[in-house]
This record gives structure tokens, C-alpha cells and sequence, in this order.
């Protein structure tokens, strides 16, 4: 079986190989924007190869949460919109480049989709990007 848990540490580590702050699954109270946060949409977030082969492949589903605010005085809800939609936008690179290897000793990731954009939405001064994706990964 391909461990879950290999891959969400393969995607953080290229996450944060763009020298961005990227945590895992909930940021730091305190933390500065702009930040990314790894996490895991609702459902289903995992599929083992199938019946005949369960060790074949691992289909994989993550989210990234991108997090902006504007510190300057006056802050602006269009500093920090641009805060998140930059880092949103660097975020997807990252997990969309094929030409850099996301992969562990027993596996590596095949294919990439991204699935959905879940809009820009703000609380006050602090505005979050939200971006679905789906990974495949196989044995190597």
C-alpha cells in the first residue's frame, strides 16, 4: 500500500520548496499573511488501486488554502485579495509542474489534475484562496 502520509509530506515539502510559508493542515494562531495551508477537503480524500489490485496506484485528493491581509494602514480587502490570489497562483504552479518530481522511495506521482477553485472569499481584512487538486500516485 502506498502511504498517505509519504505523499502529504512529498506535497508539503514541494509546497515549500517555492520559500513561500506553507503549514499543515492549520496554521499557527499568529502566523503573518501570506500564508498556505495544506489540508483535506470533506468526503472521500483517498482510493486504493481497485479490487483486483489494491496496491497498484493511490488516488489522493488535497486542498490548498492560500491567506492574505493587508498590513498596511489604511489595509485595503484589494491588498490582501492580491496577496492570496499571487500565492494561490504560485501554490498551483508548484503542485502542477511536471517537470519537478513529487515522489518518495516507494512512489511518485503520475499525474495531476487540479480539481476546483473554490473563489476568493474575505472576512474583514483577511481574504483565503481556495484550490482543490487530485494526485495519482503509483509504486516506482
Amino acid at each position: 500500500m502506498i502511504p498517505a502520509h509519504e505523499v502529504a509530506a512529498g506535497v508539503l515539502a514541494r509546497l515549500r520548496a517555492t520559500g513561500r510559508t506553507v503549514h499543515d493542515l492549520v496554521a499557527p494562531v499568529g502566523t503573518p499573511a501570506p500564508y498556505a495551508v495544506l489540508e483535506y477537503p470533506p468526503g472521500p480524500t483517498t482510493s486504493d488501486g481497485d479490487l483486483d489490485d489494491p496496491e497498484s496506484d493511490l488516488a489522493w485528493r488535497c486542498r490548498i488554502r492560500c491567506i492574505g491581509a493587508d498590513s498596511t494602514a489604511p489595509a485595503t480587502i484589494d491588498g490582501a485579495r492580491e496577496q492570496a490570489q499571487r500565492l494561490a497562483h504560485q501554490m498551483k504552479a508548484a503542485v502542477l509542474d511536471r517537470g519537478t518530481l513529487i515522489s518518495g522511495t516507494t512512489w511518485t506521482v503520475a499525474a495531476r489534475e487540479h480539481l476546483a477553485h473554490g473563489g476568493t472569499d474575505h472576512s474583514g481584512p483577511i481574504v483565503n484562496v481556495v484550490d482543490d487538486f487530485d494526485l495519482w500516485i503509483v509504486p516506482v
